[in-house]
């Protein structure tokens, strides 16, 4: 599977899906976004983006946050307008959806040796 990315600030439209290479290649466009919390940002990550990204309609929001004294993996879904939590720990993550993913959220902070 291929994911597509557009530059930020950008919109994808149908006029980008259909001129996409006929490559036999899967092509999937995921409506999420992955927000990697900084100290200097905490409550505009967590609270104002969460807000407009309701409001634009983005239906996987998850916050990657090493602000805290253990780091914290949350996985929100868009219900109804607003978000629910799907999944919040500071340990294992296993996700199927809009992603397959499995990992150690401890694993995200570790320096490479």
């Amino acid at each position: 599977m291929t994911l597509v990315t557009t530059p930020l600030g950008e919109g994808f439209t149908l006029a980008d899906w259909e001129a996409m290479p006929d490559d036999g290649r899967r092509y999937e466009l995921i409506g999420g976004t992955i927000e990697i919390v900084s100290p200097g940002s905490r409550t505009h990550d967590k609270v104002t983006k969460r807000a407009v990204y309701a409001e634009a309609g983005i239906e996987h929001y998850w916050l990657v946050d090493g602000t805290g004294a253990r780091p914290r993996f949350t996985a929100l879904r868009l219900a109804d307008g607003e978000y629910d939590t799907v999944l919040d720990t500071g340990g294992r993550v296993e996700l199927d959806t809009p992603l397959c993913v499995a990992f150690s959220t401890p694993d995200l902070f570790r320096r490479p040796r």
